[in-house]
């Protein structure tokens, strides 16, 4: 279990044990030996000796007992910072563990989702080992921003959207660099930590990764209904050979299955949706031009076959980032969002909706425009307010424009005039004074 500082990690654990009896040592920055002596006095063992002595007397008497057991290590990056050589101490102990089939389950808990996820490469004594990988959800789109308050607002969005939100990508940015600076040294350039990002991943997760590397080409590129993402995939004699395929990213957490906020139970319409942005940008953007990238194309690659389409890359974050702003910040609405989606249907399609915890219902369309919006973006509000009854009865409904070039002067009056349409900007949505 792994997450960064902060994000509920050993919570999580507490409340997935419940009552069953478990023991726990939460590490801190200290020496190998006091961490010896520490987990040896919480696990009520003899002191004394070193790692494979102590572990030792744990299976031992696990073979003498057979009590099931539950040994939680909270803050395993600072036992690996202690003794390196860690892994594959525990990974000779667990051999003893399987080969006498001993009750015990070990769970490695930490701060550093990078350091933790290097216990699952191929490299690691572990690897074939861990049995259950769970790495928490991702920062919220702020977190990432606010580290970039130096940059113009749009670099700003354009950076979330690239790198996503998790801790083990964005720790490579440099706010004293710009967007394409950080980009190239990310992920683009030869020597980038994150070039093989994507592929790396599939070959720990999957024994066969070229379908589901094709299938996440085709997701990267805003391919969501079941047919058009089968249709991408030439590979597939049908389109039934696409489910245990998507059903499988799905249990990875790579792609996520969603319905229209308006949808009846049990309804079939449903879309699928890559998790991660730096992941769908990874495979739409890195992977087809990995061949150059490598042989240090990078500039070239930028200028021709990313920067031309970084755009239509954003639009299709913008909604989700504008749903998150709806349910977690909201400072230009009553309220935060207690329900947030999509909707669409035959005639409309809308990138935001929910209810607030006002109880008021919010209609939102997104335009990641360079030049400035007018009327016309509450057009497809007019539609969907004409076609669903998502809120139907509800007293109170705003309009909301989240728009990236600005708002026509006939805009903001009517805005002015009408107090449910509420124009949010890039500076609104990173939360700028």
């Amino acid at each position: 279990m792994r997450g960064p500082e902060g994000i509920g990690t050993t919570t999580l654990v507490k409340q997935a044990l419940g009552q069953r009896a478990h023991q726990s040592y939460v590490a801190a920055p200290v020496t190998d030996t006091d961490h010896r002596a520490l987990l040896a006095e919480r696990l009520e063992l003899d002191t004394g000796g070193d790692w494979p002595t102590l572990l030792d007397r744990l299976a031992d008497r696990l073979e003498a007992s057979r009590d099931r057991t539950v040994v939680v290590l909270d803050g395993f990056e600072h036992l690996l910072a202690a003794r390196s050589r860690l892994p594959a101490i525990l990974a000779a102990f667990w051999t003893r563990i399987r080969s006498r089939s001993l009750p015990l389950h070990l769970v490695l808990v930490g701060s550093d989702p990078n350091a933790l996820g290097e216990l699952t490469t191929s490299t690691s004594p572990l690897a074939e080992m861990v049995t259950l990988d769970l790495e928490l959800g991702t920062l919220p789109y702020r977190e990432v921003t606010d580290d970039l308050s130096g940059w113009p607002a749009r670099d700003r969005i354009i950076a979330w959207a690239a790198l996503g939100g998790r801790p083990s990508v964005v720790r490579w940015l440099d706010p004293a660099q710009g967007l394409i600076a950080n980009l190239r040294r990310i992920v683009l350039d030869p020597d980038a930590p994150l070039l093989r990002a994507g592929t790396d991943l599939l070959r720990r997760a999957v024994q066969s990764p070229a379908r589901y590397s094709s299938i996440l080409m085709a997701l990267a590129q805003g391919r969501r209904e079941w047919g058009d993402i089968a249709g991408a995939v030439t590979d597939f004699g049908s389109s039934g050979q696409l489910a245990p395929y998507l059903a499988r990213l799905e249990e990875l957490r790579l792609v996520e299955t969603r319905r229209s906020l308006d949808a009846r139970e049990g309804s079939r319409s449903r879309r699928y949706h890559p998790t991660d942005p730096f992941l769908a940008f990874w495979f739409r953007f890195v992977l087809p031009n990995l061949t150059e990238l490598e042989r240090g194309q990078a500039a070239d690659v930028w200028t021709r076959r990313i920067r031309p389409f970084l755009d239509d890359h954003v639009r299709l974050w913008f909604g989700d980032l504008a749903q998150e702003y709806v349910g977690r910040y909201a400072e230009q609405l009553p309220a935060a969002a207690r329900e947030t989606g999509a909707l669409w249907g035959p005639g409309y399609e809308l990138e935001v909706a929910g209810i607030l915890k006002s109880g008021a219902v919010c209609y939102g369309s997104c335009t990641w425009e360079h030049s400035p919006v007018g009327e016309e973006a509450l057009g497809p509000i007019e539609r969907t307010l004409r076609e669903s009854r998502y809120g139907f009865g509800r007293e109170s409904r705003l309009e909301l424009v989240f728009h990236a070039g600005g708002a026509s002067e006939e805009l903001v009056r009517r805005a002015a005039r009408e107090d449910q349409i509420r124009l949010i900007s890039l500076d609104d949505l990173l939360g700028a004074a």
